[in-house]
């Protein structure tokens, strides 16, 4: 049996540092238009501008730990790609890069990086197609009957139970669950 990309690889690692790396970036933008010249303090520099620069150099340096994060899980995968077969756990592929292309997106646009923009847009590729790709997966899976069946996803732990799934109907091993209609 192969093995998954989610049971021996934490995919949804770069999620949070992503997503709170987006989130740093934009609230930091936004941050002089809503505090004040002198908001906390009674300096020359305008305290919104102060906490934009803070925001942003916090943003960026969790978008680095984001980009670490992807890139070990990314050898991860890339190690046992030959094992793996489809689960629903694919679908973890897609959200935490998402949080990491926005956060890309951000970078670029506050940066006003040519570079960070060109990177962001190969993300949002890259992404498109992982989604494609695991969407392709995920329906060619459930039409086999491989996804969303008794003993196929999180209960296939349970393949000594006689679900009634084509490999355990004539399974002797398998316990078969009496059900007291059927009595």
């Amino acid at each position: 049996m192969g093995t998954t990309c989610l049971e021996s690889k934490d995919q949804g690692a770069d999620s949070v540092p992503g997503y709170t790396s987006a989130g740093l970036i934009s609230l930091a933008n936004q941050a002089p238009t809503f505090i004040g010249a002198n908001y906390w303090t009674e300096s020359a520099s305008r305290d919104g501008d102060i906490v934009r620069i803070f925001g942003i150099m916090s943003g960026l340096f969790v978008i680095l730990f984001a980009y670490w994060f992807f890139f070990i899980t990314t050898v991860a995968v890339l190690a046992g790609i030959r094992k793996m077969t489809f689960s629903l756990n694919w679908w973890a592929f897609i959200f935490p890069n998402a949080g990491l292309t926005l956060a890309t997106i951000q970078a670029g646009k506050v940066l006003n990086s040519e570079a960070l923009n060109g990177i962001a847009s190969a993300l949002t590729i890259l992404l498109v197609i992982m989604w494609f790709v695991t969407a392709f997966f995920n329906i060619r899976a459930l039409y086999r009957g491989e996804i969303l069946w008794p003993g196929k996803d999180e209960d296939k732990t349970m393949e000594r139970i006689a679900w009634g799934w084509k490999s355990n109907r004539d399974n002797p091993e398998a316990k078969r669950i009496i059900i007291l209609d059927d009595v």
